[in-house]
């Protein structure tokens, strides 16, 4: 039994909308059958077939249709994809203020699959070593978040931290909290996208959907600060992307205009929601000459915002960045459940898999209509068949 609670059932509204489209298109074609039907061959009379002796399984001569149109049911059920939800049981809040001293902080982590190739780094031991861009990343941010002396970083305990992970889309790993712990086990347990067809580098896209969650937590601290509600204000807000690549949308995605936004566009979106962007490169062949352009948008595009572009070759390289964003300008900020309020509110359950368990029904939907057509194939072939 799942630890949580039920929090609602929902089903994929575009599918949803196509099914019902497929029922009326079934619905008008049997009228029009039912008015014409099919040609056939007119004898004088039958009546010679009712003095034949009738068996038992006639009456069940319906059984196989049934069986097929409960089959269709069932496949046309499990296209709309429903879902069950449940809340995740969350751990209760520690006695705090109205205020909290910290900045708002995402996380935007690359995990297309060139994470997995390795990268020569400074090894803590001395000399260098080999590690995979994805364990670099995953290791290098959660110093950034409990803090690594070593490394000069006194960790970020005061701080609003969230993460969002891209490759062909961007998803919230973890809404902005003051739980770390549940932001490193969800960093550790970060992977690459190993689905081909999800795979990709869609940076603007991961930009412009990190800096509408925190445009959109702007929004809603205007509205709490007329009610009882505590009000709060946000005046530093930091995104950090980590990359190893360029912008690289998944060809799939060439109409969809949001995942294929040009990075600079979705930078400037953050210019003007006041967010600084923090540009960071792991991989090390774009410094070569001819990624200069490339380089050179990456460059604008955290400049522009008030950010720093920093690539692995770089004397301050990734701790460097850190250590950077640990001297910004404190600003209050919400409480940890405001913003669960919040992001409830305007976001889909999808999006939040750290606060929604998603149950998919459509594995058994497809189980049960592959069991009513096997049967309905059965009946009509073996016991119940039929004369033209």
């Amino acid at each position: 039994m799942l630890d949580s609670h039920f929090a609602s059932f929902e089903v994929d509204g575009k599918a949803f909308l196509a099914v019902m489209g497929f029922c009326g298109l079934w619905w008008l074609l049997a009228r029009y059958w039912a008015k014409h039907p099919v040609p056939s061959i007119q004898f004088p009379s039958v009546s010679f077939l009712r003095q034949l002796p009738s068996r038992g399984n006639a009456r069940w001569a319906k059984l196989p249709r049934i069986f097929q149109a409960l089959a269709l049911a069932f496949f046309l059920m499990a296209f709309i994809n429903p879902r069950l939800f449940y809340e995740k049981p969350h751990p209760p809040l520690p006695p705090q203020s109205s205020k909290t001293e910290g900045i708002a902080l995402y996380f935007i982590l690359d995990q297309s699959g060139s994470m997995t190739e390795p990268v020569t780094v400074d090894s803590p031991r001395g000399g260098r070593e080999k590690i995979q861009k994805i364990a670099l990343l995953k290791k290098l941010t959660e110093a950034f978040i409990r803090g690594d002396q070593a490394m000069g970083l006194p960790g970020r305990s005061s701080d609003l931290i969230g993460v969002v992970t891209f490759a062909r889309s961007a998803q919230i790993l973890s809404p902005l909290t003051l739980d770390h712990q549940t932001v490193l086990d969800q960093i550790h347990k970060l992977d690459i996208m190993r689905i081909k067809d999800q795979d990709g580098t869609a940076i603007g896209y991961a930009i412009y959907k990190t800096a509408n969650l925190i445009a959109a937590t702007r929004h809603y601290a205007e509205q709490q600060r007329d009610s009882r509600n505590p009000s709060y204000e946000i005046k530093n807000s930091v995104m950090i992307l980590v990359t190893d690549g360029l912008q690289d949308p998944n060809p799939l995605d060439q109409d969809n205009r949001w995942r294929w936004l040009d990075p600079e566009d979705a930078a400037a979106y953050a210019r003007d929601n006041h967010i600084r962007l923090y540009l960071v490169n792991v991989e090390p062949s774009n410094n070569a000459p001819e990624y200069q352009p490339n380089r050179n948008q990456m460059i604008r595009m955290a400049e522009m915002t008030g950010g720093k572009y920093f690539s692995m070759d770089d004397s301050g390289n990734l701790a460097g960045i850190y250590k950077e964003i640990d001297k910004l300008e404190k600003s209050e900020l919400p409480v940890q459940k405001d913003l669960l309020d919040q992001l409830k509110s305007q976001l889909s359950k999808d999006e939040m898999p750290t606060i929604y368990t998603s149950v998919p029904l459509y594995p058994g939907l497809i189980v049960l209509g592959m069991v009513c057509l096997l049967v309905g194939i059965l009946l009509q072939t073996l016991w119940l068949r039929s004369v033209p």
